[in-house]
């Protein structure tokens, strides 16, 4: 299938290299020298500085969580530190919805993946890439893992659940392709969409919610945040996105390993790329 979508491949986009080696690497077991985040996140700043992604204002903006989680570690107050924590958690969000200033994210891809397609665009976004690292610097997995089979089977009911409300609801048909966008949208799927979003929602999240209201009830609330998270689709968007959340909480609930849920979240994201209208119906 011929797409009619332009891709625009940049220099800028070595910035992300750094960064992205940073995410993957700190995510791996272990505790060498050269996992540590803030050797990798300088670089990345100073090229994407140099590459006019961020200026001085940018780069404040996406310097500020450290800071704040450096200055978190240094304060003995258990409320000071919650409070701290928080804030560090809301300027992720902030950053990861593009709302600081000075940040000029390159477009890679524009256009339509295929003619049922509606008009999609690609940004490799450095302030999300930023709230990621910050993110899985921040979150402490505080629960045990499970290995009980039963909640694979769960994962991929609630998985098949999602495509399924998906094409009911009209946002989607199946249309096999294949791309060459695919090279530019699979590493900014992987490590600027799903790696974060399953840091936040379950790493941070769901553990927390587990802690509080109980096995299934934390993935099951953590799931629905994750849903209306995604209310500008509609709310067949969100009753979707809340069912592929059931998958990615039951993944992560299954071994506690951070790649689970984000390689489940990332492989639902990749058969809806390649098998289906992409992003949804025109």
């Amino acid at each position: 299938m011929i797409d009619a979508m332009q891709i625009t491949p940049s220099l800028q986009l070595l910035a992300f290299l750094p960064l992205l080696a940073a995410l993957v690497l700190r995510l791996s077991p272990g505790k060498a020298p050269w996992l540590r985040w803030a050797p990798w996140a300088a670089l990345s700043l100073g090229l994407a500085h140099l590459l006019g992604i961020a200026d001085l204002s940018g780069i404040a903006a996406l310097l500020a969580p450290a800071a704040l989680l450096a200055l978190r570690e240094r304060m003995g107050s258990k409320g000071v530190r919650w409070g701290l924590g928080a804030l560090v958690v809301f300027w992720c969000l902030v950053l990861a919805l593009h709302r600081m200033p000075g940040i000029h994210n390159p477009r890679v891809l524009s256009g339509t993946l295929s003619p049922a397609a509606a008009e999609y665009q690609l940004f490799w976004n450095l302030d999300k890439a930023f709230a990621a690292l910050y993110l899985v610097e921040f979150a402490v997995r505080r629960q045990a893992p499970t290995r009980e089979p039963r909640f694979l089977v769960a994962a991929a009911l609630a998985l098949g659940a999602a495509m399924a409300v998906a094409w009911i609801g009209g946002l989607t048909r199946l249309e096999p392709k294949w791309t060459s966008a695919l090279l530019w949208w699979a590493p900014a799927n992987l490590l600027l969409v799903a790696l974060p979003e399953e840091t936040l929602f379950r790493l941070i999240l769901q553990d927390r919610l587990e802690a509080w209201l109980g096995g299934m009830a934390g993935v099951a609330v953590a799931a629905i945040l994750f849903g209306l998270a995604h209310f500008q689709g509609g709310w067949c968007y969100v009753a979707s996105a809340t069912a592929a959340g059931v998958g990615y909480g039951c993944a992560y609930r299954y071994q506690r390993n951070p790649w689970h849920p984000i390689l489940t979240h990332f492989g639902l994201n990749a058969l809806h790329f390649l098998a289906f209208v992409y992003p949804k119906l025109r």
